[in-house]
């Protein structure tokens, strides 16, 4: 699949523009109630010079007002729910995606919310 024709965006049903397209690699990040720290880790990705295809967002059991905050703080990065079955559960469905929205990234880097 040619990665120009693949849009990511806030979240799957509102999809944007693909970044970075010749990029190697895509990151996730698996969130339980670490908001704080995930605006950092955000930031922290966002502001790479070799910037990733997409960024993904699983938000375990998410936080409404916070959840809100930061989507609008990131409207390019993809943002999931689901509720708590665990951090290798929420790991397994961001490298699904990941692998759906930017098939030609060769990596995947998975991250914690509490990493800058």
């Amino acid at each position: 699949m040619d990665p120009k024709a693949v849009t990511v965006g806030a979240d799957a049903r509102n999809p944007g523009q693909l970044r970075g397209t010749d990029a190697g690699y895509c990151v996730g990040i698996v969130n339980h109630h670490s908001y704080a720290d995930l605006a950092a880790c955000l930031e922290s990705v966002e502001a790479q010079t070799w910037p990733p295809a997409a960024i993904l967002v699983m938000d375990v059991d998410a936080d409404g007002e916070w959840a809100t905050s930061l989507r609008a703080a990131h409207p390019d990065v993809i943002w999931q729910g689901m509720s708590n079955r665990g951090y290798g559960a929420a790991a397994n469905r961001l490298l699904a995606e990941a692998d759906r929205i930017c098939p030609d990234a060769a990596h995947m880097l998975l991250l914690n919310a509490d990493i800058e």
